[in-house]
């Protein structure tokens, strides 16, 4: 009994905290586990936002399709303004980029400018 009485006492008069070396470790460890999951996690979101404008740009031009199919008409920017109305389609693309239709496909504004067209990326020139 008289060592748990003395570990107890030891215990009460040590018990001072964190040390400063302590709460930097911390700091660092924690800085570094930011550092790395931030931008893997707004990689995620831009690749999730692009996956799910597609997904909905092609349900979209699909819908277009039999509703040109279903009234009898061309194509025409004013029928598509139309269609666009009468269904509230507001969100196709998750960053409301305007979405228009052009060459039997529908295109979002800043998911489609994104990239050059085709299909390869752009090279910085070496210096």
């Amino acid at each position: 009994m008289d060592i748990i009485k003395k570990y107890k006492l030891w215990k009460h008069n040590n018990n001072k905290g964190f040390t400063l070396i302590e709460l930097i470790v911390v700091l660092s460890v924690l800085g570094i586990i930011f550092a790395i999951a931030i931008p893997s996690y707004v990689s995620v979101l831009a690749h999730t936002n692009e996956k799910a404008c597609v997904i909905s740009r092609l349900q979209l031009e699909k819908m277009y399709e039999l509703y040109l199919l279903n009234k009898d008409v061309e194509h025409s920017d004013y029928i598509f303004e139309q269609f666009f109305k009468e269904f509230e389609y507001d969100k196709i693309c998750p960053l409301g980029s305007a979405i228009t239709y052009y060459n039997n496909q529908v295109r979002c504004n800043y998911h489609d400018n994104k990239d050059n067209g085709d299909g390869e990326e752009e090279e910085v020139p070496f210096l």
